[in-house]
C-alpha cells in the first residue's frame, strides 16, 4: 500500500464494499481484538536504485543506502516484510566532491526523491 505526503492511502488496501482505503494497522488491530482476520497482501516488491556522482567512501555509501531505504517506510506500508522482496541498490560514480552538504544531508535529499519516485509510479 502506498501513502502520500499527507498520510492518505493512494494505492492498495482497498475495501471493495465501502470503497475506502486505510492503513494496514487498522486490520491488525481488528485481528488482535478478535473481530476480523487480518490479511497481508503479498506479491508486491519495490526495487529501488539510487545513483549519485558524489564521492563517498564505502562506509558513507552504505550509510547513504541505509538512510534512503529506511525512509521508504514512510510511503510503503508494510515495508520490507517476510512476504516481499523490497530492496535498494545504491551506487556512486565518485565524480564530484560533496560541497555544502554532508553525506547525511545527501541521504536526506535522496530519501525525498525516492518517496517522490514511489508516488510517481502509482499514477
Amino acid at each position: 500500500m502506498i501513502v502520500d505526503r499527507d498520510g492518505k492511502v493512494v494505492r492498495g488496501n482497498y475495501h471493495a464494499g465501502t470503497g475506502e482505503r486505510h492503513l494496514p494497522f487498522v486490520d491488525y488491530e481488528s485481528a488482535c481484538a478478535g473481530t476480523e482476520t487480518a490479511r497481508t497482501a503479498s506479491g508486491n516488491t519495490t526495487l529501488t536504485v539510487v545513483i549519485t556522482n558524489a564521492k563517498l567512501n564505502d562506509v558513507a555509501l552504505k550509510q547513504f543506502a541505509t538512510q534512503v531505504r529506511s525512509s521508504m517506510h514512510r510511503t510503503i506500508h508494510p515495508f520490507h516484510t517476510e512476504l516481499d522482496g523490497d530492496t535498494l541498490y545504491a551506487l556512486t560514480t565518485d565524480a564530484v566532491d560533496l560541497e555544502g552538504i554532508n553525506p547525511t544531508g545527501l541521504g536526506a535529499r535522496a530519501s525525498e526523491v525516492a518517496w517522490d519516485a514511489v508516488l510517481a509510479s502509482t499514477r
